[in-house]
């Protein structure tokens, strides 16, 4: 049974020709996930950790502390200025952490992950947050598949008031309090082609470690 992240699968719809072969294979053959590829994985760690309201933070020197912490050369030089976008976005916003839990969509055999980062309460609106830090531009096609999965994956007892995805690099974000149902046509046709292609694909016996994990958004 096929288990892929979210980014696997949206990239999967947006390709072309021969290209979702490519992708569908990389993820049927890929190795086990190793945090060391993952470039992201510390500071999308430290901002779900700035929200969590059972942890006793100092909020004002919270993004400081974390970038003294930070040892290689890459991630200190990349961090700081989404870190910058991040507390833009943050603003004098009055907004309180609530707990998050992991989601899937599922349909047939496939599995996708879609484990948003954030549920805040923001000025009164509860909503579920999917962190982006992909290089490839958030476009809106992109925005409406990502947040129709969000909420086809959310429980109907979370009571949010909106989905969101929030582009750290760009400090933009995306939300909806109801996605185009239509979509979900298009994703379930999606799904049915990606579950085609997998099946018919053979891996050779050797695997290597690779730099997708479930949140790589």
């Amino acid at each position: 049974m096929p288990k892929i992240s979210l980014t696997e699968f949206i990239d999967f719809i947006g390709a072309t020709g021969t290209t979702r072969l490519s992708r569908v294979r990389k993820a049927k053959c890929r190795g086990l996930y190793s945090p060391r590829f993952d470039h992201w994985k510390q500071l999308r760690e430290a901002v779900v950790l700035y929200h969590d309201s059972t942890e006793p933070l100092d909020k004002t020197k919270y993004f400081n502390g974390f970038l003294s912490s930070v040892t290689e050369d890459g991630r200190r030089k990349t961090y700081p200025p989404v870190i910058d976008n991040y507390k833009k976005f943050l603003g004098r916003k009055i907004i309180a952490g609530l707990s998050v839990q992991k989601a899937k969509w599922t349909h047939g055999e496939l599995t996708i992950s879609v484990n948003p980062e954030l549920f805040l309460n923001i000025g009164g609106s509860r909503e579920l947050i999917k962190l982006y830090f992909k290089a490839d531009a958030l476009t809106k096609k992109r925005s409406d598949l990502i947040l129709t999965l969000m909420s086809a994956a959310t429980p109907d007892n979370l009571n949010i008031d909106a989905v969101a995805v929030y582009d750290m690099k760009s400090n933009k974000i995306q939300k909806s309090a109801s996605p185009n149902p239509d979509l979900m046509i298009l994703v379930r046709a999606e799904a049915e082609a990606y579950l085609s292609i997998w099946n018919q694909i053979e891996c050779p016996p050797a695997v290597v470690e690779i730099d997708i994990d479930d949140s790589e958004f």
